[in-house]
Parts: structure tokens; C-alpha cells; sequence
């Protein structure tokens, strides 16, 4: 497993340690007027074929059968409105790709102070048993982003544990 945790002010200990590891941050450069954007990427293996795995994650709706703290999820249109933590937030989808089981999505409304989202969910194949699992976040403001990459860290190991069972 590799933990390699960065930003523009040197190295930061990794997200959480174990099977998820955090791959990736870097913060961005922001445009006039508007706070900087990091990046964070989270990635799993788990014991089960690509499909199977893709087959739960690319339902677009059904957030709250693996990811924890979500307390209810309805789609409406390219739109999810989810009900966590007693609040709610609107996601948009923004790509979902079967060929290349990749599904990207953006928060766009939130009361968290939220400017910018984008979160790219990827199943790869490692072997005929195995899928690797990359949960990547683009967010501004950038102290935002430890608070995702927790959330995402913690949402792998939930589903990693619901397809190994």
C-alpha cells in the first residue's frame, strides 16, 4: 500500500491508515476571487470482480445500501438529494461511463461551505477476483478537503466490507 499525502506545505500524515489509502493531494492554484482547490484520492481493493462491484457503484440511487451516514437518497432527474447528519445536499451527475466504470458526480447544493465539487468513483479490474476501487475529489475551498477524503475513505471501506461479506 502506498500513502503519499501532500500539499503546498509539504507532507501531512496519511487519512487513514489500513486497506484505503490516500494516494494523492495536491493543492491547485485558484482562479481570482475564488479559494484554492485540492485534490484527494482514496483507493480499495476488493475481493470481487469488476462488474459485481460496478453493478453497486454506478447506481447512482442507491448510496445509502453502502455508504455510511446517509440516512435517505432519491433521484430526481441527473439529480441525487441526499438526507445525512441532519442535512441535505444536492448531487449532480456529471458522467457515468459502463466501459470505463467510471462515474463522476458534483455537489451543488450543500450547507456546508462548499465552492467547488467534483468526485470521480473508478472500478478497475486487477484480476479475474479482484477490482481496485478510486474514490478522487476536487473541492474548493481546500479546507474541505480532509473532511471528504475522511467521508470517502470511510465510504470504501463500507463498501469493501458489504461485497467481501
Amino acid at each position: 500500500m502506498t500513502n503519499r499525502d501532500h500539499d503546498a506545505h509539504g507532507p501531512r500524515r496519511p487519512v487513514r491508515p489500513g486497506v484505503c489509502s490516500n494516494v494523492a493531494r495536491m493543492a491547485t492554484v485558484g482562479v481570482k476571487g475564488c479559494s484554492a482547490m485540492s485534490s484527494a484520492t482514496n483507493e480499495i481493493d476488493i475481493e470481487r470482480p469488476a462488474d459485481d462491484v460496478w453493478k453497486v457503484v454506478r447506481n447512482f440511487g442507491g448510496l445509502t445500501e453502502w455508504m455510511p451516514g446517509i440516512d435517505s437518497c432519491r433521484v430526481e432527474g441527473d439529480d441525487r438529494i441526499l438526507e445525512m447528519m441532519g442535512m441535505e445536499l444536492t448531487e449532480t451527475l456529471l458522467r457515468l461511463d459502463d466501459d470505463a466504470r467510471t462515474l463522476a458526480y458534483g455537489i451543488t447544493k450543500s450547507p456546508m461551505p462548499i465552492e467547488h465539487h467534483e468526485a470521480t468513483i473508478a472500478v478497475t479490474p486487477i484480476d479475474d477476483r479482484t477490482s481496485q476501487v478510486t474514490y478522487t475529489v476536487n473541492v474548493a475551498p481546500d479546507s474541505m478537503t480532509d473532511v471528504m477524503s475522511n467521508a470517502y475513505a470511510g465510504a470504501l471501506q463500507a463498501l469493501k466490507s458489504q461485497l467481501e461479506s
